[in-house]
């Protein structure tokens, strides 16, 4: 099975007092993924799912809303993720588009008006 999304979290973001127990004991963090594009290339953001009453709580003891603790982008064989706006700006010698050296040579060598 492929992936289909691939997500980023910056763990010292997670409020604690969010993870839950499961049966087993293990701790459990609910995500919450919203789709909105980034001018860095990822599909959408994340936050920590939390009740009406845990974002409350949350608010009123820092003042502040639920924090983006990451980011996703799409990952599929027909949707690869994104490129970040420094990395578009690299490019490759071959990814340039240029005439085919047939029509470069022949163009300069007969120093004729353009064919159009």
């Amino acid at each position: 099975m492929k992936p289909i999304i691939k997500a980023s979290i910056a763990v010292t973001k997670i409020d604690k007092s969010l993870l839950h127990k499961g049966k087993d004991g293990t701790l459990y963090l609910n995500l919450v993924f919203f789709e909105k594009k980034s001018e860095y290339g990822s599909d959408g953001y994340i936050v920590m799912g939390a009740s009406k009453d845990e974002k409350e709580r949350y608010e009123q003891a820092t003042g502040k809303k639920m924090p983006i603790i990451g980011n996703f982008s799409f990952w599929s064989d027909s949707r690869p993720p994104q490129r970040s706006p420094q990395q578009n700006t690299e490019y490759r010698r071959e990814e340039t588009l240029r005439p085919p050296q047939d029509e470069q040579q022949s163009f300069s060598r007969n120093n004729e008006e353009a064919p159009f």
